[in-house]
């Protein structure tokens, strides 16, 4: 370990297998800097990041800014979020640990269950199981299919709000929409 003082911040600098502990999370990673500035507390990981949350939440990627004050990071690179049966990829992952509320972008998969989405850009929650899905997006769970340009919807419950241009494949029947609601299997879905 490498410490490297100012008069306003002390920096650590950690090479090799480093396990830290911060906001009652686990962080794993081969190198990492930390700068412990009163107004900083920024955590900056590289290579083989995985992060552990209080919550069960475990999240990987190539790197990884953290800041102590938010309690949220920014995940860059081969990124993959776990919990539970939710499981994301894409190339960019952010997560707040606190609020358990996070995004991914530049495309990616989210699966949770029988349902696979993919989407340009999504914001999702650990506290449920409701996503906000834009661009391009691709719902397959089951015997449906839905593509649409702005959706959000629960994997877990099979429901939904249409924002926005949608198209829903079941069967023998195909819906257009441009708003609506998805009732899932215990309510009437409206168009």
């Amino acid at each position: 370990m490498r410490v490297v003082k100012s008069d306003t911040n002390t920096r650590y600098v950690l090479v090799g297998g480093v396990i830290l502990s911060a906001d009652s999370n686990l962080f794993f990673c081969d190198s990492l800097i930390f700068d412990s500035d009163i107004d900083s507390g920024i955590i900056r990981a590289y290579d083989n990041i995985q992060v552990k949350t209080v919550d069960g939440v475990v999240i990987s990627s190539d790197s990884l800014v953290y800041s102590l004050q938010s309690n949220s990071g920014r995940f860059l690179g081969n990124c993959t979020y776990k919990e539970q049966n939710k499981h994301i990829e894409s190339p960019y992952i952010s997560f707040n640990t606190k609020s358990g509320e996070g995004n991914f972008a530049g495309g990616g998969v989210l699966r949770q269950g029988a349902t696979t989405i993919q989407s340009n850009y999504g914001n999702y929650s650990s506290q449920d199981g409701a996503s906000r899905l834009t661009g391009n997006v691709k719902i397959k769970q089951e015997d449906t299919y839905i593509r649409s340009k702005d959706i959000i919807y629960n994997a877990q419950n099979e429901t939904g709000k249409i924002l926005d241009s949608t198209v829903i494949y079941k069967e023998n029947l195909t819906i257009y929409c441009h708003e609506g609601y998805l009732g899932g299997a215990e309510n009437t879905s409206r168009f």
